[in-house]
């Protein structure tokens, strides 16, 4: 059961011991043995599209540059066929800029420039503060801190990619934190799997995609 709202927080690392060592069993399933292709989709395919999959609950996610950021089609797949579709924004691969549903769209503000995530594995964490809007209304502010774990890596069906194990947490004013521990491809600038984590960092929900094309390679 997630913890009861609480008030802002402070600029902090909110991992729990318990989700420390969670971490570590996910840094172990990193170092799956490689896969070696030639054609394996990279940074500069976003430009055209580079789709990721999974197989439970079957979903197709499609990423493609947008301007600064990467815009994300993800549609489940229902008996096969294509079901609803949601869209996100990404100001960079790991920090969110907009979710967009049918109940509303949700955008995320940052105070402090990301560049420096690009740079995460060398500077050891990073932190900002964050606005929160709903249809263009504020909502919530607080703190977005992330920090490099380690390096692994990951097989996506015969692709095999160097990822970062990267904690993240978004810390919001009178909410239960959100925390993920992530895989992040720099090659690719995306996260290859995401485990969402309650306070006491017992799992609630993993995202694992298993296979990648370039779009129109269905």
């Amino acid at each position: 059961m997630r913890s009861a709202a609480r008030p802002c927080p402070s600029d902090r690392n909110a991992m729990p011991t318990s989700a420390r060592r969670a971490t570590a069993l996910l840094a172990a399933l990193a170092f799956t043995a490689p896969a070696h292709a030639t054609d394996c989709p990279g940074r500069a395919d976003l430009a055209t599209g580079v789709v990721l999959e999974r197989s439970a609950p079957a979903s197709r996610a499609t990423f493609r540059i947008a301007g600064a950021g990467i815009d994300e089609h993800r549609q489940a797949l229902i008996a096969g066929l294509p079901g609803p579709t949601v869209r996100n924004r990404y100001a960079h691969g790991l920090a969110i800029a907009g979710q967009h549903r049918a109940q509303g769209s949700t955008t995320f503000s940052y105070s402090a420039d990301l560049a420096p995530l690009d740079r995460l594995d060398e500077i050891g964490s990073f932190s900002t503060g964050v606005s929160v809007a709903l249809d263009g209304a504020e909502i919530s502010t607080g703190n977005l801190h992330l920090e490099f774990r380690g390096r692994g890596e990951i097989v996506l069906g015969e692709c095999s990619y160097a990822v970062w194990q990267v904690h993240r947490a978004l810390l919001l004013c009178d909410a239960a934190p959100s925390l993920s521990d992530l895989l992040y491809a720099p090659a690719l600038g995306l996260v290859l799997r995401e485990v969402r984590r309650g306070d006491d960092g017992a799992a609630i929900d993993t995202i694992a995609y298993t296979a990648i094309h370039l779009a129109g390679d269905e």
